[in-house]
């Protein structure tokens, strides 16, 4: 089922306009860069290691949207993750 899902949100992408599909990458790259920023904040400040790799592991759904968006779009994944780091 999970995989149906992919298919449909691939496809809905495609045919989405090109400021759609940048919105898109751009989205996914923010909340994949500021969830790790987060994790990475609550381990410093509470040292709940926990809590930090669930933020953590939860980040990646983001990335994984974000890798296959910039890969569907030939968009370079490493320049466009750096332009949105800090």
């Amino acid at each position: 089922m999970n995989k149906i899902l992919d298919l449909i949100k691939i496809f809905l992408f495609k045919i989405s306009s090109k400021n759609r599909q940048m919105r898109l990458i751009e989205r996914n790259a923010i909340l994949f860069l500021g969830l790790q920023n987060l994790a990475m904040k609550n381990e410093r400040e509470t040292g709940d290691t926990v809590e930090s790799m669930m933020i953590s592991s939860e980040s990646y759904k983001y990335l994984g949207n974000f890798a296959i968006y910039c890969d569907i779009t030939g968009v370079n994944q490493l320049e466009t993750l750096k332009k949105y780091k800090n």
